[in-house]
């Protein structure tokens, strides 16, 4: 891929930041020359500096040399941290959020209405450039702006555009659905283990299952339910286990599990801490 002719600029620099910056450079969109970074915890900074080729900056002089500026910090930072910006013409950068529960408004509220903001919920598998990223633009934004949004995305994974009132629930899918498949992963493995597979077999077996199956979903055209069809054979395997799915409550289960992620994130789009 060919490199932008953007400067972008991480503000703040935690694991999901860092996940990024790898599946970033290694996509060739930004080389490392054109990406730095602001992180307020010096021990986190010192460990960013000594694993990678992008340089510090503080905030003032981040913003100075980039055209793209990156927002990683904790939700409940966010306004203190706006608060704090040099009071400068912020109108010809696009201004990136990837902050769960904050909603575009905070940054026009803080920084003017006139601001170009992408509001981004990415999950981790972007480190893999396999993550699943849902956009939505402010009225702002230009059009080349867009067009660099979705490239920064796409180079991740996969992404989406959707209303911003469609927010907290793509963070209770796919932001934070990754920890509930590695919990499910993990139990699933367990019970391998429990049967006499070795767990690291067990949990390469439904790893790699799992990759399988949601290449399946995307690709193949086919509904989730014509896909189960497909693996389920008269008095089976499959259809034994399907019997005990149904006879329990892991539907109502898993859907509380999403619905909790969506209400933090509703919480936190309130001001929630």
């Amino acid at each position: 891929m060919t490199s932008s002719l953007y400067t972008l600029g991480f503000v703040g620099m935690g694991k999901m930041a860092a996940a990024m910056l790898e599946g970033i450079v290694a996509s060739g969109l930004f080389l490392p020359s054109q990406i730095g970074f602001y992180e307020l915890n010096a021990a986190r900074r010192d460990e960013i500096s000594a694993s990678s080729k992008i340089i510090f900056y503080d905030v003032e002089a981040l913003i100075a040399q980039s055209d793209i500026l990156l927002f990683c910090v904790k939700p409940q930072n966010i306004r203190e941290l706006l608060a704090s910006f040099p009071k400068i013409d912020l109108s010809q950068k696009l201004l990136i959020s990837i902050l769960a529960g904050t909603p575009i408004a905070v940054f026009e509220q803080q920084l003017g209405t006139h601001v170009q903001v992408l509001r981004v919920m990415p999950n981790t598998p972007a480190l893999l450039q396999a993550g699943m990223s849902a956009l939505t633009f402010n009225a702002n934004v230009s059009p080349e702006f867009r067009k660099i949004g979705h490239a920064v995305f796409n180079c991740l994974g996969r992404s989406v555009e959707v209303d911003e009132s469609d927010m907290d629930v793509v963070t209770g899918i796919s932001g934070s659905g990754p920890a509930f498949l590695y919990r499910l992963a993990h139990d699933i493995a367990k019970t391998g283990e429990q049967e006499g597979v070795d767990y690291t077999k067990s949990l390469t077996l439904i790893a790699q299952t799992m990759i399988g199956a949601g290449r399946m979903l995307l690709d193949s055209q086919k509904t989730p339910l014509e896909l189960i069809s497909d693996v389920s054979s008269p008095n089976g395997t499959t259809v034994a286990g399907l019997q005990a799915f149904d006879q329990s409550r892991i539907d109502t289960d898993i859907q509380s599990v999403i619905l909790a992620a969506v209400h933090r994130s509703r919480e936190l789009s309130k001001g929630g801490v």
